[in-house]
């Protein structure tokens, strides 16, 4: 497992790195069902595959050590992503002041014992994958993070970019 790990880390490096998010079928639903595909296998070079530019210091610090990320699978956004139910609410969307956008897009939600599925959003802040543009002219969203938004801000975003 090993060995096919570090090769597929190899391959990721030589690639571009959004490769996963290159043909225009990929929306931000698919790109961040994918991140919680990655997730939910606890995959770390299945999520690498999909990270956005600035986390790229992130796949080089991975293939320095690899053992040093075990806990991006731990706390409660990471739990809400590794027992995340296979529902999405659809993406909203925002431009940030350098012209860069996001897209939010909530799969869990927040609740006092920590997760839920998205079935009682009453319950707290939504859990989200954020995925982001790295410049006004890029057009393959990549994976920044997984947060918490609350509802009403979720709500205040656009429908569409």
């Amino acid at each position: 497992m090993r060995h096919f790990t570090l090769a597929a880390l190899a391959a990721l490096l030589i690639a571009p790195a959004a490769h996963a998010q290159q043909s225009p079928e990929h929306s931000a639903e698919a790109v961040a069902s994918a991140v919680l595909h990655a997730y939910r296998a606890q995959e770390i070079t299945q999520l690498m595959a999909h990270m956005n530019q600035t986390n790229q210091s992130f796949v080089e610090a991975y293939a320095e050590n690899p053992d040093q990320f075990e806990e991006m699978f731990t706390g409660t956004r990471s739990q809400a992503g590794v027992m995340w139910d296979g529902f999405i609410f659809p993406a909203r969307y925002s431009v940030e002041p350098d012209g860069t956008s996001q897209a939010v897009i909530p799969f869990a939600v927040e609740t006092t014992s920590g997760f839920a599925p998205l079935a009682d959003v009453s319950a707290g802040r939504l859990i989200a994958v954020v995925l982001t543009l790295d410049s006004p002219e890029d057009t393959t969203w990549g994976f920044e993070d997984v947060n918490y938004i609350p509802h009403s801000t979720y709500t205040g975003l656009l429908d569409a970019l």
